[in-house]
Formats: structure tokens, sequence, C-alpha cells
């Protein structure tokens, strides 16, 4: 297909309204296919805080400490939707590192990735489509590193996937399958430790 094509998932809230008017200004050749829920059916579509949006804290673990972690813990609250709609995870590492994540779909959180050592910190805002990040450490006053870009969080994915289809390749340098099978594999761990079943899974 020679056409571009544009996608998403429509989330509650903002994330919908956000997505919708950028919908509105696409070029006529573009094809968009877009799916819609709302919160309160999240459960039928496999939906809440772990699978729509701890994905991406994990990755960003993943990304900073490595994808083979010694162990795994999540706590959740499921709530009356039927999916976590707060998930708390803990990614432990042999060396000592931890990796203190949250996600949420009913809770309003900072969206901020930060990577802690001994000497100071890397604060990430907006992680899942950085723009900036600062660096702060006792040598001195914080410095801030800016990216500007016009893209949204799906962007950089659908652009990857494309340069992979385009060359020929079956998996991406950036996301191996093997650390993308170690993400999906932890998110079915958390699921089993904080009791998460969805409806298509028990037929």
């Amino acid at each position: 297909m020679s056409q571009p094509i544009r996608w998403g998932v429509l989330g509650p809230g903002n994330i919908a309204r956000e997505f919708a008017g950028g919908m509105t200004s696409l070029d006529d050749n573009v094809i968009a296919a877009v799916g819609s829920r709302s919160l309160d059916r999240a459960r039928q579509f496999a939906g809440g805080a772990l699978l729509d949006v701890g994905v991406y804290t994990i990755a960003f673990a993943f990304m900073v400490l490595g994808y083979r972690p010694k162990s795994v813990l999540g706590a959740a609250h499921i709530g009356e939707t039927g999916v976590d709609e707060q998930t708390g995870i803990v990614i432990e590492y042999e060396n000592g590192a931890l990796a203190c994540l949250s996600c949420a779909v009913r809770t309003a959180t900072p969206q901020t990735g930060r990577i802690d050592g001994a000497d100071g910190r890397i604060v990430i805002p907006r992680f899942w489509r950085a723009e900036s990040v600062m660096l702060e450490s006792g040598a001195g006053a914080p410095q801030t590193f800016e990216h500007p870009h016009d893209r949204d969080g799906f962007s950089f994915e659908v652009m990857e996937a494309a340069r992979c289809i385009r060359d020929g390749k079956t998996e991406s340098d950036v996301m191996p399958l093997e650390e993308t099978v170690a993400i999906a594999e932890t998110m079915d761990d958390i699921r089993r430790q904080i009791g998460l079943v969805y409806p298509m899974e028990t037929v």
C-alpha cells in the first residue's frame, strides 16, 4: 500500500480528545483506523493501568536497567470496572538496582521518568514522548537538555515499524523481539500476582 496509515486506540478522557483532535488535521490521502472504548468497558478490551500505560513504564525500566531482572513484584487496586485502575511494580536486579514503577488510569500521575544514582539523578518529564531531560547532581546547578518535536507517543513506534518493513527486516534493532517478549511475560507475571483475568481468557 503506497498510502500512509495513521492508527490508534482512543482511551478515556484527554487521551481520546487529543487523538481525535489530531485525526481532524490529517491529509486527504491518509487512511485512519480508530478504535474507541470507555473505561467502563476496559475489561472487555483487555484494558486497565498495566496493559494500557504500564507497558511504557516497564519498557523504560528495561531500557535503562536491562530486561533480565531477578524478580518482579506487583500490587494493584482492581476497581468497579473489573480492571486494575492503579498498579505499583517493583523490579529487582542482581546488581542491587531497583525499578519502582507506577501506572494508573484514574489517578493523575506526573508521567515523569527518574533515574537516581549515587551522585545525582536524571529527570525526564513525559518520558513516553520526552522533549527534555534534566541532569541534577551535586556538581552544580541542574542542566536541562532540550529536544523539541511535534510527535505523539505512537509516532516513533509506527516510524520504526515502517522502517523495518521497508528494509525487509523481521526484527527491530532498537526494540528486539527478545525484549518485547520479556516485557509481555513481565506483564503476564504481574497480572497473575494481582489476579487480573479478562473474559476472553476464561472461554
